[in-house]
């Protein structure tokens, strides 16, 4: 059967792409990045990259606030975070 990440492929992280559950990996490096949104202008957006298997992840304003209370980890590299999804309804 087909799913929707081989329908809809990304070159970032999605929640899909955490469907084994959480995963802790290590911050490799995190940048400004202009990024085209839905609207099809370009915005900054902070984008983290990390070492290993997993793709860069966008950062949204709550994803950054989360991530930077980890022990600063945007401003060094090899900090390690555990990346999960939430679900809301």
């Amino acid at each position: 059967m087909v799913t929707a990440s081989d329908a809809f492929p990304s070159k970032y992280l999605k929640a899909t792409d955490l469907n084994d559950g959480p995963a802790v990996v290590t911050i490799k490096l995190a940048e400004l990045e202009r990024i085209k949104g839905f609207d099809g202008k370009e915005q900054p957006k902070v984008v983290v990259y990390f070492a290993k298997k997993y793709k860069p992840l966008i950062l949204n304003r709550t994803n950054f606030d989360a991530i930077t209370e980890v022990e600063s980890a945007l401003r060094r590299s090899n900090a390690k975070v555990r990346l999960d999804t939430a679900h809301y309804v």
